[in-house]
Protein backbone atom coordinates (compact mmCIF):
# COMPACT_ATOMS: atom_id res chain seq x y z
CA UNK A 1 0.00 0.00 0.00
CA UNK A 2 2.92 2.31 0.64
CA UNK A 3 4.10 1.82 -2.93
CA UNK A 4 0.64 2.66 -4.25
CA UNK A 5 0.45 5.87 -2.20
CA UNK A 6 3.74 7.19 -3.59
CA UNK A 7 3.14 5.90 -7.16
CA UNK A 8 5.96 3.33 -7.09
CA UNK A 9 3.45 0.66 -8.10
CA UNK A 10 0.83 1.56 -10.70
CA UNK A 11 -2.34 -0.32 -11.52
CA UNK A 12 -4.23 -0.30 -14.84
CA UNK A 13 -7.42 1.76 -14.82
CA UNK A 14 -8.97 -0.66 -17.30
CA UNK A 15 -9.16 -3.45 -14.69
CA UNK A 16 -10.53 -2.17 -11.35
CA UNK A 17 -10.52 -5.72 -9.94
CA UNK A 18 -6.75 -5.45 -9.47
CA UNK A 19 -7.04 -2.33 -7.33
CA UNK A 20 -9.91 -3.89 -5.38
CA UNK A 21 -7.63 -6.85 -4.56
CA UNK A 22 -5.01 -4.52 -3.09
CA UNK A 23 -7.55 -2.54 -1.10
CA UNK A 24 -9.05 -5.75 0.31
CA UNK A 25 -5.80 -6.62 2.10
CA UNK A 26 -5.86 -6.04 5.85
CA UNK A 27 -2.91 -5.34 8.13
CA UNK A 28 -2.97 -5.93 11.90
CA UNK A 29 -0.21 -5.56 14.49
CA UNK A 30 0.23 -8.62 16.73
CA UNK A 31 2.71 -7.87 19.47
CA UNK A 32 5.98 -7.27 17.62
CA UNK A 33 5.02 -8.15 14.05
CA UNK A 34 2.51 -7.27 11.36
CA UNK A 35 -0.01 -9.86 10.18
CA UNK A 36 -1.69 -9.57 6.78
CA UNK A 37 -4.98 -11.13 5.75
CA UNK A 38 -7.51 -10.67 2.98
CA UNK A 39 -10.81 -8.92 3.33
CA UNK A 40 -13.62 -8.73 0.81
CA UNK A 41 -13.02 -7.67 -2.76
CA UNK A 42 -16.22 -5.81 -3.61
CA UNK A 43 -15.76 -6.34 -7.36
CA UNK A 44 -14.99 -10.06 -7.23
CA UNK A 45 -16.59 -12.03 -4.39
CA UNK A 46 -14.62 -15.16 -5.32
CA UNK A 47 -11.31 -13.31 -4.89
CA UNK A 48 -8.73 -14.31 -2.31
CA UNK A 49 -6.56 -11.30 -3.19
CA UNK A 50 -4.20 -13.48 -5.25
CA UNK A 51 -3.21 -10.55 -7.47
CA UNK A 52 -2.28 -8.44 -4.44
CA UNK A 53 -0.40 -11.30 -2.75
CA UNK A 54 1.60 -11.88 -5.95
CA UNK A 55 2.43 -8.17 -6.12
CA UNK A 56 3.52 -8.13 -2.48
CA UNK A 57 5.74 -11.19 -2.98
CA UNK A 58 7.29 -9.67 -6.10
CA UNK A 59 8.05 -6.47 -4.21
CA UNK A 60 9.55 -8.43 -1.32
CA UNK A 61 11.74 -10.47 -3.69
CA UNK A 62 12.87 -7.28 -5.43
CA UNK A 63 13.80 -5.49 -2.19
CA UNK A 64 15.57 -8.52 -0.67
CA UNK A 65 17.68 -9.14 -3.79
CA UNK A 66 19.00 -12.42 -2.50
CA UNK A 67 18.72 -14.02 -5.90
CA UNK A 68 21.62 -16.22 -6.81
CA UNK A 69 22.24 -18.13 -9.94
CA UNK A 70 24.78 -20.74 -10.64
CA UNK A 71 25.70 -23.13 -13.35
CA UNK A 72 27.91 -26.07 -14.04
CA UNK A 73 29.26 -27.10 -17.38
CA UNK A 74 30.56 -30.63 -17.48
Amino acid sequence: MNQLSVAEKRLPKSDPDIAADYFALRKAHNGNKWAFSEGRNSLNHASHCDIAWAGALATHAHTERRCTAGGLVG
